[in-house]
């Protein structure tokens, strides 16, 4: 029997060569399936806000027994309000039943003159005061509780020989924007005001790039989460101005301090596909929810780039075990064996049944 470190070591090595596009002896999986593990586990999903260190140790125990040991990466706990720094959050136990999933209660929070406070001020004087615009700045001062918790299951995870896939995560600011002007008056001031736009992503990107630098340095992540999905909505034209300038430099500055690149696009980013071809081969990897054609992505970017996923969330919840092994065992085939991580789209939903989770993760085991 391997030791967790054996485990581990062997699990990051699987994870690596799939990114690099180098042969693996079986396809990595990638076990993003926290809200149906709580559930599995016994747990509300008001629970993991509630009492979060003790529901993401259960998870990782889930884990364990629903992968036997062959999971190779994970992420080390996962807290929804952290989303409430940027947007308002409608929460189990306080807004909804403590076993509804949350959701994201977009409303219009950032002005237009905002962005003259980024471009005159900077983004983090910005931010300070925007903050305050949600639950008067509560949940930015539980992140800083919620910290040292992260970094304990972060280590709780290695030591069970699972790999933490992505600590890090990079801004996007064609999604914040829209998470903070909502989406219809982001894509407004594209139209109308976008050289201000411009400027004030400009000003961002410099602060970013500064702390997510240090962030790398200090974490040392396996990779870095660059996401995606209002992106998906906007036309090339403007993808090119406002999105991938910014995207690419991210990506070079992840690279340049040793991380990897997770791109996790929800939506369908079919017509963009083509665009990652521009990003550096086999430093990256393409993560996708299971509403992009994979099949296409693989035809677009086989030998360049890694693909992750893409066992949607209706089949684990609503298809047969036999349905869910001939779908994963596809991607394997056809997307893998090489420079491809099995996982669910996005995420399994709480209502997934254990043995559809059970039969994907066979799909890459072959047990």
């Amino acid at each position: 029997m391997k030791t967790p470190h054996e485990m581990y070591r062997e699990h990051y090595d699987r994870l690596t060569r799939a990114i690099t596009l180098q042969e693996t002896d079986r396809p990595p999986v990638f076990y993003n399936c926290e809200v149906f593990t709580a559930r599995y586990m016994g747990l509300k999903l008001g629970e993991m806000i509630s009492d979060f260190e003790r529901a993401c140790l259960l998870i990782q125990a889930g884990m364990l027994l629903v992968g036997g040991g062959e999971i190779d990466a994970s992420s080390a706990g996962m807290y929804p309000p952290s989303r409430e720094t940027i947007s308002y959050m409608k929460l189990p136990g306080r807004d909804l039943g403590m076993d509804e999933l949350w959701q994201i209660d977009e409303r219009e929070l950032m002005t237009v003159e905002d962005y003259d406070t980024i471009i005159d001020k900077g983004y983090a004087v910005f931010r300070q005061e925007y903050t305050k615009r949600i639950n008067n700045g509560a949940m930015a001062e539980k992140m800083q509780e919620v910290a040292p918790v992260m970094g304990r299951l972060e280590r709780n995870l290695k030591d069970i020989g699972i790999v933490n896939f992505t600590s890090v995560f990079a801004d996007a600011f064609v999604e914040t924007f829209c998470s903070m002007r909502t989406m219809p008056g982001f894509f407004r001031d594209l139209h109308r005001i976008p050289d201000k736009v411009q400027a004030a992503m400009d000003v961002m990107i410099e602060e970013h790039l500064a702390e997510l630098r240090r962030q790398i340095r200090e974490q040392k992540p396996f990779s870095v989460f660059v996401g995606g999905s209002r992106s998906a909505f906007i036309s090339n034209k403007l993808f090119e101005r406002f999105d991938l300038p910014y995207r690419r430099r991210i990506v070079d500055t992840v690279i340049e301090e040793g991380s990897f690149v997770n791109f996790h696009l929800d939506a369908d980013w079919g017509p963009k596909l083509h665009y990652f071809l521009d990003f550096p081969k086999g430093k990256c990897c393409l993560s996708l929810d299971g509403t992009t054609d994979i099949f296409q992505a693989k035809k677009v970017l086989d030998g360049h780039m890694a693909l992750l996923g893409d066992v949607p969330s209706t089949l684990l919840s609503l298809g047969t075990p036999e349905e869910v092994y001939e779908y994963s065992s596809r991607l394997v085939r056809e997307i893998g064996p090489g420079g491809f991580i099995l996982a669910a789209g996005c995420s399994a939903p709480p209502n997934a049944k254990p043995e559809n989770i059970k039969a994907m993760i066979c799909a890459a085991t072959g047990k």
